[in-house]
């Protein structure tokens, strides 16, 4: 969770995958990325920065992703 109240979260559908944001007072999802431009391999964890933005840790690619979610 980000300061902010919102959940983000990775979700995986077949051989896709999405950051997905929530609302965790609600329980809405409000924004959906998909990691298009630079795939998401095996998103395994995932860290908010105050800037408002998603760090992923991918390990189908060996790397670390960063995402603006807000």
């Amino acid at each position: 969770m980000d300061s902010n109240g919102l959940l983000v979260a990775t979700r995986s559908e077949k051989a896709r995958h999405f950051i997905q944001v929530l609302d965790a007072n609600e329980g809405v999802v409000i924004n959906t990325i998909d990691s298009y431009n630079s795939r998401l391999g095996r998103p395994s964890g995932v860290v908010c920065t105050e800037d408002n933005h998603a760090l992923v840790v991918d390990l189908g690619n060996d790397s670390i992703k960063k995402y603006r979610y807000w």
